[in-house]
């Protein structure tokens, strides 16, 4: 049959040539954006090859292995990192496949990856990619080379011309697979980024490898971890293929960076009991999210000791097959719509599981969807607004107890002075209104008031504020016993033995500040106090 052209394929209804030209589609260029565009970050060169390794570790599973049996360790060694994994292995025909950009025979949405685009992100990074392979009841391991340093340099070359390369004949040129003999029994995959590049050097920092991997990769919670228990057995119940796998960096075992309680004594973070939420659409469960609150006021500012470094765990993630999607920026900005500052009150994840959603080839974000909107909607609606009411309750509970408090100390004090000495009569009335302003504030917070101690506090404040007011309003009022006024109230020009004339501008300055400081009252009360001891020492100095 002879073969037809490109123009001869016909759209309608589906149609197509029976045979193709030998012309080429895709050409060499494409190589430097498929990995040196796609990863920014070079760190997320490392997840695509855990990536894979965790999806090896599934389908060994699958087979009626137990995965437990599995890890994955990497290593960094000189100038190169490696990556190896005892699951499954690959056959010769696998490690072909392999050099097939684009192409991957894993079903949609059962794995962590299945474009077929991550395999080749360590061409972005290093010189020379070595894959090493034994099947499961292999006799012979196999050895793929890619030699991606060669492959830049012609595509550089040829771009220099203004010429171009068809991407299938640079890699059949510049990549080549060798049968080697196996050990008995042996099934692993292990892929060496050899030479890595000058741009990419934090690849080679294991504390890096480390702190990225606890953030972004389906390992296990720390055991220190007080609710580890808790929330992976309930992750269990809801994902039918959780899986978290021991991941170790230079032999040093990688766990999530959550922790119950962590930071200095001045700035320690504490975390309530965790929450679950899974998340329904029409009947079928779409994902599922834990979350701890902050213990403490307002929002999780303190960083996480990991390794040698510090990071920032506070707010939610999302995370497809237990695999971190963007960061907890992402979900801030497309779950919450009101109080956004508020979902940093809480630190958790968001595992999502319908499968019509998908990251991006960066898995920075998720794919733009219907599915996607719909989701996000979800999230506002069901966890958001949860964290958000609860945000709230919180800080006003907070901020009732901290209130009770000072106003408590404040009123002790004030009734202490009362029994102790008389109250300057320029304090009387800030008297009258510190103990009716402590009333008055903790009764608007009463909703707040809700621990057994916030409210033996409340109770304590509101029997010290009506003493207070029992005792000197009615010497306020007209016709008040001289008497008992004097034994309550100083009078301080009188005791003093001021002048008329030196009584009539003290109570001037007094007035003054009294209305300057109307609105900060302990102002004005430490100023007459200070004035007060101050014309004390004066006069008594004078002899007077």
């Amino acid at each position: 049959m002879a073969k037809t052209s490109a123009r001869g394929l016909k759209g309608n209804r589906g149609h197509t040539a029976d045979t193709f030209s030998d012309e080429h589609y895709v050409y060499g260029h494409v190589l430097e954006a498929l990995t040196g565009g796609l990863y920014p970050n070079k760190l997320d060169v490392l997840r695509e090859y855990v990536q894979n390794s965790y999806d090896a570790i599934k389908t060994y599973a699958q087979l009626g292995n137990d995965p437990a049996e599995c890890e994955i360790r990497i290593y960094t060694k000189s100038n190169s990192v490696l990556v190896h994994d005892n699951a499954t292995g690959m056959d010769l025909d696998t490690l072909q496949e392999y050099r097939k950009l684009g192409f991957s025979k894993k079903p949609y949405g059962q794995y962590a990856g299945w474009r077929g685009i991550g395999k080749a992100a360590g061409l972005a990074v290093a010189e020379k990619l070595i894959v090493t392979t034994q099947p499961i009841g292999g006799q012979e391991c196999y050895q793929l080379e890619f030699r991606s340093s060669e492959m830049l340099e012609v595509l550089h070359e040829v771009r220099s011309r203004g010429e171009n390369v068809p991407l299938d004949r640079l890699i059949q040129s510049y990549s080549s697979i060798e049968s080697l003999e196996g050990d008995d029994g042996s099934h692993y995959t292990t892929v060496e980024l050899c030479k890595i590049r000058s741009d990419s050097q934090e690849l080679l920092d294991p504390n890096l490898l480390v702190e990225h991997l606890s953030q972004v990769s389906p390992v296990p919670f720390h055991p220190d971890f007080q609710h580890t228990i808790r929330i992976s057995e309930s992750l269990s119940e809801h994902i039918d293929d959780y899986l978290p796998v021991k991941i170790s960096v230079n032999g040093d075992q990688v766990f999530k960076p959550y922790r119950a309680v962590w930071g200095p004594e001045d700035a320690t973070i504490h975390l309530k009991e965790p929450e679950f939420l899974p998340i329904y659409d029409e009947g079928e469960l779409v994902a599922f999210c834990w979350y701890c609150m902050n213990a403490g006021k307002g929002q999780i500012k303190t960083r996480i000791p990991v390794g040698a470094n510090e990071i920032d765990i506070s707010g939610l993630v999302y995370r497809i097959s237990d695999i971190r999607i963007g960061d907890r920026q992402l979900v801030r900005k497309t779950a919450w719509t009101a109080s956004p500052e508020r979902a940093f009150y809480a630190l958790g994840e968001i595992h999502i599981l319908d499968p019509g959603i998908e990251p991006t080839s960066d898995r920075n974000d998720l794919q733009d969807s219907f599915a996607r909107l719909r989701f996000y909607t979800l999230c506002n609606e069901m966890i958001a607004s949860e964290i958000n009411r609860k945000a709230h309750k919180q800080s006003g509970e907070l901020r009732a107890e901290e209130k009770a408090t000072l106003h408590l100390q404040s009123l002790k004090d004030l009734s202490s002075q009362m029994k102790s000495e008389k109250i300057p009569m320029e304090l009387v009335q800030s008297a009258i209104y510190k103990a009716t302003s402590a009333k008055e504030d903790l009764e608007k917070r009463k909703r707040f008031i809700v621990s057994r101690g916030t409210k033996k506090k409340a109770s304590q404040v509101r029997k010290l504020a009506d003493e207070v007011i029992g005792t000197v309003l009615p010497l306020t009022r007209p016709g008040a016993s001289e008497a008992k006024v004097a034994e309550t109230i100083l009078d301080f020009p009188r005791e003093m033995d001021l002048s008329e004339e030196s009584a009539v501008i003290y109570s001037s300055v007094m007035r003054v500040l009294r209305d300057y400081f109307l609105s900060e009252p302990e102002v004005y009360e430490e100023l007459v106090t200070r004035i007060q001891q101050d014309l004390r020492k004066s006069l008594e100095r004078q002899g007077c």
